[in-house]
């Protein structure tokens, strides 16, 4: 150090004193300017906070809220350790895995998982199983994770995703092939199967797709309204959408009845209906508006799945692995491979980046506590929550 202090004094004195004025005067003026990012960081702008008390290790694949009887409970599934259960805002965690299968290391790989949207206590997981030695892969429980069953009348067939209807009351899973819907027998219990006889009764349609199905949301038809993509009416009361990881996404009403590509679509149509890398749909009720994230951003369409086209510029070529909506603000969120969290307040016409602390951290899942006023991210740097109050548009980024 005493070095330098002496080289910067020979070098200041080599100089000539109208010189050195004037670099003297550049410095007090770009010095402010160049504190000021750091200073707006620190004051006014969403800070994204770690989990401490998370024990899932340090990839979160999927991120869940529920809230039912005043309990406000998260649900959050690491990479190798499988599910973890909290009623705190995740101050403290219990594994949920009794009963669950377990692979060769001890931990539990969670493909999927639904959760009744109107009781927590009623969830299903697909569990992954080796296609060398095909095990059940569905699980439920009936008391929030703390114990679970297989349901083992689906025998070896490969499971891909699985999800509630937005009342609760459907429950639908994609396999390797097609799409099925659960039917209620038993006091209550859900089946698939119960004999060769119901595979007519359980099956919805075929997806004539090469590739895994990776995402599973049924929306409301009097959400989107009776034309679906302007293509014909629409009698069932559910339509679903199903994402491939490289065929597009397949759009079908709750009888199966699949919406055909429109002739000579446009390119940003012909994208996400046949060709793209699907990872997440999203549903906004208010502008009846849906989402998709792929591996090239953000595309939207205002006609239930018809034609699509691509949102703003912030997101374009990047891949999007989480979006979610607030119910309350109508913010969208999306969680990006590369880095980060983006908000829209204008239904993804623009993006701003949301908050500062996360850095680089690759986003797999995002979800929302509406009773805590808490934002959840599931990353590869671990569990983060940001506070609502935090969000508001003014202080966007």
């Amino acid at each position: 150090m005493t070095a330098f202090r002496e080289w910067v004094r020979r070098v200041r004195l080599a100089l000539p004193l109208p010189l050195r004025l004037m670099l003297a005067a550049v410095a007090c003026y770009v010095m402010p300017l160049g504190m000021v990012p750091l200073a707006h960081t620190r004051q006014g702008v969403p800070e994204w906070r770690p989990v401490s008390a998370w024990a899932g290790g340090d990839t979160v694949l999927l991120v869940r809220t529920v809230t039912y009887d005043d309990v406000h409970r998260l649900y959050a599934i690491g990479a190798s350790s499988g599910l973890w259960v909290s009623d705190d805002q995740g101050e403290h965690w219990l594994r949920s895995d009794r009963g669950l299968l377990h692979d060769w290391t001890g931990g539990v790989d969670v493909v999927d998982l639904a959760i009744h949207p109107a009781n927590g206590n009623e969830i299903y997981a697909l569990i992954a199983s080796s296609p060398a030695r095909p095990r059940p892969m569905l699980y439920w429980s009936q008391n929030g994770g703390q114990t679970w069953e297989p349901r083992g009348s689906l025998g070896p067939r490969r499971l891909h995703a699985i999800g509630f209807s937005p009342s609760g009351e459907d429950l639908y899973m994609v396999t390797a092939n097609d799409v099925m819907r659960a039917f209620v027998q038993d006091l209550g219990r859900r089946h698939f199967f119960r004999g060769p006889q119901d595979e007519e009764r359980a099956l919805v349609a075929s997806l004539g797709s090469r590739q895994r199905a990776s995402t599973l949301v049924a929306v409301p038809n009097d959400a989107v309204g009776q034309q679906v993509g302007g293509a014909r009416k629409v009698s069932a009361p559910i339509t679903l959408y199903v994402g491939t990881l490289g065929d597009g996404l397949r759009v079908l009403n709750g009888d199966g009845d699949v919406l055909s590509l429109q002739e000579s679509p446009d390119a940003d149509t012909q994208y996400v209906r046949q060709h793209a890398m699907v990872h997440v749909v999203c549903y906004c009720n208010v502008s009846s508006i849906l989402y998709v994230g792929t591996d090239q951003g953000v595309y939207a369409s205002k006609d239930g799945g018809g034609t699509w086209y691509h949102t703003a510029y912030e997101l374009r070529d990047r891949a999007v692995y989480a979006l979610l909506i607030d119910p309350d603000t109508q913010n969208l969120y999306a969680g990006v491979a590369d880095g980060g969290i983006y908000a829209s307040v204008d239904d993804g016409a623009t993006w701003q980046h949301l908050g500062v602390g996360l850095g680089h951290a690759s986003v797999f899942s995002l979800a929302m506590d509406h009773g805590q006023d808490v934002l959840y991210a599931g990353t590869d740097r671990g569990l983060w929550g940001l506070s609502r109050v935090e969000t508001s548009s003014a202080q966007l980024r």
